[in-house]
């Protein structure tokens, strides 16, 4: 994040705090009940809302982190051989027309649309899902047959 707006956030969290202290202490002060109940009541309103807004920030955070995990995706075959899809996946953009559309930018041998049957199975779905819902950096693995990974122009398979 940006230092200045740092900055910024403890200022105003600072600001807020100084000033529900300063009525505070103000309304103690006074004894006129009306001003001095207004004025306690202002400064515990303030001081909620420094608050409120940390406990925001600490929130966002934390979901800003989760959506910035990366999930790789990897063809499996049964013979012991990963090919690494290019690049990974943000978990904010993880979904099956993802995995799709990054496994459709690998070259092919032969020009037209690849096929993978394990991708028409359920447990292709469940897997999306259930990384999709897990945390932390993850690796989606499709299982292909040696027919299937020969589709693809891979100068780079690697055994396990």
């Amino acid at each position: 994040m940006n230092k200045k707006i740092k900055r910024y956030e403890i200022i105003i969290y600072i600001s807020l705090i100084l000033f529900s202290l300063l009525l505070g202490f103000i309304g103690d002060k006074i004894k006129q009940d009306t001003i001095n109940s207004l004025l306690v009541g202002l400064s515990s309103g303030f001081l909620s809302v420094a608050v409120l807004f940390f406990i925001m920030k600490l929130a966002n955070k934390d979901a800003i982190e989760r959506q910035n995990e990366k999930i790789s995706v990897v063809l499996s075959v049964g013979d012991d051989t990963d090919v690494k899809v290019p690049g990974n996946i943000r978990r904010a953009d993880f979904s099956r027309q993802e995995v799709l559309g990054r496994i459709g930018m690998i070259p092919m041998k032969e020009k037209g649309r690849f096929s993978i049957s394990y991708l028409n199975k359920e447990a292709f779905l469940d897997n999306i899902n259930m990384i999709a819902e897990s945390e932390g950096d993850k690796t989606l693995y499709i299982h292909c047959t040696q027919k299937e990974i020969g589709q693809f122009d891979l100068p780079n398979s690697r055994p396990r």
